[in-house]
């Protein structure tokens, strides 16, 4: 299967990091050489600018101006567009958020970030990339999946963090829930097949984060079992809920006309 756009730019920005010749490594992609190298040579800029450190404002001024693109207002926010791109390709959407992040934090930082779990320094990094992520995926299919994956994410860093000092944290524990909340909410506005992907994903979610709060209860502070319990009823009921959409997708309804 050939890779996706973004990944293809992530792998060609890595090597050239080590060193490797830019149009050596575009000779594999003959389909996207103008774009990634214009995208490369944009990020080499940025990369070259003194780094402002970056403030919520700032996050906010941006997003608010990308927006805009996707709204038609281009020409009335003076932004400009790379030559030769087309900025409203959804396959070019993540690159915007690439930039954005390389201009906040460079893109060894970017990296790490992913890795990171509330107070590490770079927690608030990871954020602030799924939330230009999310502002930059349009269609609801789109937006249920990230809801799905940053769900496994709050997860993830829950049992983490538990790992590391046996605390649990009950942001966490909110945001994981909200988050898999969300993505259930979107199931009616995704229609076709995705619809029945999104809820078995949502199903298998519900039951490795009920899984995953069983294992840490037993080792938990007596103090934290009670939010273990909620969450751990709060994730039954999330299955429950997702198990009766999914049977009544399946379900055959007769018309009472039809006797």
């Amino acid at each position: 299967m050939r890779p996706k756009f973004e990944d293809i730019l992530d792998y060609i920005i890595t090597e050239t990091e080590k060193g490797k010749n830019l149009d050596n490594l575009l000779e594999a992609y003959p389909e996207y050489k103008n774009e990634i190298k214009e995208l490369i040579e944009v990020s080499r800029e940025i990369r070259q600018t003194p780094k402002p450190e970056p403030g919520a404002v700032m996050i906010n001024k941006t997003l608010d101006r990308i927006r805009a693109m996707d709204q038609g207002k281009l020409n009335e926010s003076g932004v400009q567009s790379i030559p030769g791109t087309n900025l409203f390709k959804p396959v070019l959407a993540p690159i915007l958020a690439t930039i954005l992040l390389i201009l906040l934090t460079g893109w060894v930082g970017l990296s790490f970030s992913t890795r990171s779990v509330p107070g590490d320094f770079l927690y608030p990094v990871k954020l602030a990339a799924e939330q230009i992520q999310y502002t930059l995926t349009f269609k609801p299919d789109g937006k249920a999946n990230l809801h799905v994956v940053y769900a496994n994410k709050r997860s993830d860093e829950l049992f983490q963090k538990f790992k590391r000092d046996s605390t649990v944290s009950k942001t966490l524990i909110q945001n994981m829930l909200e988050e898999t909340e969300y993505a259930m909410a979107l199931t009616g506005k995704v229609g076709g097949e995705y619809a029945g992907d999104l809820m078995m994903k949502i199903h298998d979610l519900s039951h490795a984060q009920k899984k995953m709060l069983e294992d840490i209860k037993p080792l938990a502070f007596c103090c934290d079992t009670s939010i273990i319990n909620e969450a751990i009823k709060c994730c039954c009921a999330n299955d429950n809920c997702i198990q009766m959409k999914m049977d009544l997708r399946d379900s055959v309804k007769t018309c009472p006309c039809d006797f």
